[in-house]
């Protein structure tokens, strides 16, 4: 549990953050693409997932939008942007930082940018007048319920843009608050739903006299909704939908509406798994033509989360044991074979959990450190936790390596095994020995496997 002093200070120094930034600093609705901060499950949606307390995440996008730049009603756009007449782009870059202020809650932001803008139809639009910082967002995500098959959670935020002169937001606007209900639904072992619902809340300036034929748009109900199917440890597909609709439509003098909605196509690639490395490429299209809603959109990006939790071994708690310098892998075995092997399935924990079942979990253990006790010269035990592959794959490495931790400490506290010659890993998802589309192949890899060496 984080000390209040110091969430306190965190506090202190995001709001300092986004503060700063807001003088002089009007709005801006031209960033439809807006990626997660914590790089979780999703690109735009977000989940119910958290980082946990001091893990953190750092990442980029790079966007490029055709055809976004609403033109005037009488300019008859529909003649020079389509699907097949690319007539203007946006390319965006966005930056972001997400870190766990404890095991519920993240705290992140993001920054936006226009790296370049081209036009090739000069008639009456909107567009930006120079390059460079469009908008700063900073967000508090909590996580309330996690289950395998379920999770709830709330997302707040704050977005001081950096656009001047906007007629979209008017003279002397504020910040953009957010407030969604965050869903999620394990599908299956593999798929995953995640629903985002929530109001825009604007505090909208007098409209520019510049611009007569636009008035600031009013508050907004927003939502998305996010599909990611897993095709093997590493890969990915990722299916969005996002938009927006005010609650009372203003003059717009355009072709296209006030509403806004787009899809989203996304592959995820997966490197270097244990320090959780994430690359995305995906393209995607306007639904609604709305207003920045572009005819065509394609981006990459790359995520970097860092979980101590599942780099380290869980310190010991509530026990004058200290586990906390235990490796947090394996060093290379040596040739012989173990003297002997012993797999403990499922019922050593309660779902979801690293807490041991009492009753035959005892049991269990009490026959592993039986037959510790009976290899003559015994020389090491190596404890491995293994889990299916319900929920992400940083979850489920971090619950591996904390089961594994938990087996270590009851063994030395109740049944008198030595520590220094006990090992722990946490394997996650990462060694199936049975199919996990099915309940019994996922009940099987959710085990702990213990291998005795002794000469």
């Amino acid at each position: 549990m984080l000390r209040k002093d110091y969430l306190l200070s965190l506090f202190v120094v995001w709001s300092f953050v986004i503060g700063s930034v807001h003088g002089g600093v009007v709005g801006s609705d031209t960033q439809n693409f807006n990626p997660t901060s914590d790089g979780d499950e999703f690109i735009t949606t977000k989940s119910t997932k958290v980082l946990g307390h001091l893990n953190f995440n750092v990442g980029l996008f790079l966007d490029h939008a055709i055809n976004p730049l609403p033109y005037y009603e009488d300019t008859n756009a529909e003649d020079f942007q389509s699907r097949s007449s690319l007539n203007d782009h946006l390319t965006s870059l966005d930056l972001h930082f997400a870190i766990g202020l404890s095991k519920f809650m993240n705290l992140g932001i993001n920054i936006n940018s226009l790296l370049s803008q081209g036009v090739e139809e000069d008639r009456a639009r909107a567009q930006f007048a120079k390059k460079g910082f469009t908008g700063i967002r900073g967000n508090l995500k909590f996580n309330i319920i996690e289950k395998q098959s379920f999770g709830l959670g709330v997302d707040v935020s704050a977005n001081y843009n950096q656009v001047e002169n906007n007629p979209f937001t008017g003279e002397g606007a504020d910040a953009t608050f957010h407030l969604q209900l965050l869903l999620d639904f394990a599908l299956s072992s593999s798929s995953k739903l995640a629903l985002n619902f929530g109001y825009r809340g604007r505090d909208n300036g007098s409209n520019l006299d510049d611009f007569p034929r636009i008035e600031t748009i009013n508050n907004q109900l927003i939502f998305d909704i996010g599909f990611r199917h897993k095709f093997s440890h590493s890969f990915r597909m990722i299916a969005e939908i996002y938009g927006a609709a005010p609650l009372k439509s203003g003059d717009f003098e355009s072709e296209r509406k006030v509403q806004s909605a787009e899809l989203i196509l996304a592959l995820r690639k997966d490197f270097m798994r244990s320090l959780n490395l994430k690359t995305y490429f995906g393209v995607g299209t306007e639904l609604m033509h709305g207003l920045f809603t572009p005819d065509w959109r394609a981006f990459l990006g790359l995520n970097y989360t860092v979980n101590w939790d599942a780099n380290r071994s869980q310190s010991v708690r509530r026990a004058p044991l200290v586990i906390n310098r235990a490796p947090a892998y394996i060093p290379p075995p040596t040739r012989s074979r173990p003297a002997a092997v012993i797999t403990i399935k499922d019922v050593v924990f309660k779902l979801n959990s690293d807490q041991i079942l009492l009753g035959k979990a005892y049991r269990d253990l009490n026959r592993v450190a039986n037959k510790v006790k009976s290899i003559s010269n015994f020389t090491r035990l190596e404890i491995g936790g293994h889990t299916c592959n319900l929920g992400s794959d940083a979850y489920n490495q971090n619950l591996s390596q904390r089961r594994a931790a938990t087996i270590m400490r009851t063994l030395v506290t109740k049944f008198g095994l030595p520590s220094s010659k006990i090992r722990i890993r946490g394997y996650g998802e990462s060694r199936p020995i049975a199919d996990n589309r099915t309940e019994s192949g996922r009940k099987n890899n959710r085990r702990v496997e213990f291998k005795i060496y002794g000469n």
